[in-house]
């Protein structure tokens, strides 16, 4: 898969639907839920909002930092014309906030999300591509991945025709650039179907008709349906864009209608899982996103929910991953390892870092630095957030250049090898520094060390 589609570090694929709503984003409920995910083994996050409020940096931080990917999904009420103006805002401070993708539109081929009035109109794809093209625009100006918003298999209106209609307006529009540097949003629910249902996509199942039940086959509304999209794609493209799972899971959420057999939700969830971790699906498939995390008591969406909003498990299936932390998939590129914990990166630090403290012209001019890292998508506020008992106890040099802190004697490194590398590192101790890194397994855990280091007064030696 092409490098231009950002994937957080060591990439489970494995992720969730946050709350069906937009009203979940509190810090406490990002201190909350951070956690949790990396317990669940979860790399990915979709979350909705709507066109007018972008999701608030602060939940952002806090998620990217437990290496979990964002994905926002643009959601206005009902479909329609959205003000350019309010949604360029929205997507300014989600690009600030070192979002990569946003959705744009949910199920546009699903009577109930258009007002009854505009879906009877004709032209319904048109109409549609009218409102979908400024807004791809808008999400592409500011260097984000537009998402082409996931259909509902199960539609009003044939989600693979619809899909290829789409496609072929925005490309007599002009629109072709803004595709080709795309992907394509699916709920990709098995349907209480087994997991190999619709496989091969249609070239095994050549008889599978639009608006049709298969006679005596399977067609595309299952787990597998990426296959029946890839070969549309590739039809009207030339060229096949990666997925983003918008929600999936065993059973497709219907009118808020409870799990039937919770143990075999279960067993094939962590199915869907292992299938994801083992490489047996392609890479073009970014992730899941298990429908659906959590849901307040009183939404439809709350006998679907694997969790209680205040975090406590509802289903088997959340009881089942909780057990199973977080395994890279198989089938992506080799990765610079992780530093797996404090202590054992401090250990580290302290062996190989006796070649002294003098530079070219005599003594290492600062005493103290304090490294910070700087991601891609930018800085990660978060980091500002839990050093400042660390600052007043120990009022070091803080900046984010290994060269400038090549001239320190003392480095003390912030987080594991995704933002300062194991070779920053080995640089830092070449130049005769002494180097600490602070990064436990979990962002809670380095604030909770950095915490009692600074209650302590003392450096990790």
């Amino acid at each position: 898969m092409n490098q231009k589609y950002p994937r957080p570090y060591n990439d489970s694929g494995i992720g969730f639907h946050y709350f069906p709503d937009s009203d979940h984003y509190r810090r406490e409920d990002a201190d909350r839920w951070a956690p949790r995910l990396t317990e669940l083994g979860a790399s990915w996050l979709v979350m909705q909002t709507p066109p007018s409020r972008p999701v608030p940096d602060a939940f952002l931080q806090r998620i990217m930092v437990a290496d979990i990917e964002p994905v926002v999904m643009i959601k206005p009420l009902r479909i329609g014309p959205l003000d350019v103006t309010t949604l360029a805002g929205t997507v300014r401070s989600l690009a600030d906030s070192g979002v990569h993708y946003v959705v744009l539109f949910d199920r546009p081929n699903a009577r109930d999300s258009w007002s009854t009035q505009e879906w009877n109109k004709p032209e319904l794809v048109e109409r549609f591509v009218d409102y979908l093209l400024p807004a791809l625009e808008t999400v592409a100006g500011e260097n984000l991945i537009p998402v082409l918003p996931p259909l509902d298999c199960l539609g009003a209106y044939w989600d693979t025709s619809f899909l290829q209609a789409m496609l072929e307006s925005l490309i007599r529009r002009g629109g072709r650039p803004l595709i080709s540097g795309a992907a394509v949003g699916i709920n990709n629910f098995a349907n209480n179907r087994t997991l190999d249902w619709g496989a091969g996509g249609p070239d095994a199942w050549p008889d599978a008709r639009p608006y049709t039940d298969p006679a005596a086959g399977q067609d595309h509304r299952g787990f597998r349906l990426f296959e029946w999209y890839r070969p549309v794609l590739d039809r009207v493209l030339g060229q096949v864009l990666p997925f983003v799972v918008c929600a999936n899971g065993p059973q497709r959420p219907i009118g808020g209608e409870p799990i039937g057999d919770e143990a075999l939700h279960a067993e094939r969830a962590l199915a869907m899982a292992r299938m994801m971790t083992d490489g047996a699906l392609p890479d073009t498939v970014l992730n899941h996103a298990y429908w659906v995390l959590a849901a307040e008591r009183g939404d439809p969406a709350y006998r679907q929910a694997w969790f209680r909003a205040d975090g406590v498990p509802r289903l088997p299936a959340a009881e089942a991953f909780l057990k199973l932390g977080k395994t890279r998939r198989a089938n992506l590129p080799a990765v610079e390892p992780a530093v797996e914990s404090w202590t054992a990166a401090t250990e580290t630090s302290k062996v190989a870092s006796r070649a002294g403290t003098t530079v070219a012209g005599g003594e290492k001019p600062i005493a103290h630095y304090l490294l910070l890292p700087v991601f891609e998508w930018g800085l990660a506020r978060w980091h500002l957030s839990i050093i400042q008992e660390y600052l007043e106890a120990f009022l070091p040099t803080v900046g984010f250049s290994v060269q400038e802190a090549k001239l320190a004697r003392h480095v003390t490194v912030i987080g594991n090898a995704q933002g300062i590398s194991v070779q920053a590192v080995r640089e830092l101790e070449a130049a005769g520094c002494h180097v600490e890194r602070i990064a436990g397994r979990t962002g809670d855990e380095t604030q909770l060390l950095l915490k009692q280091l600074a209650q302590n007064k003392q450096h990790s030696r």
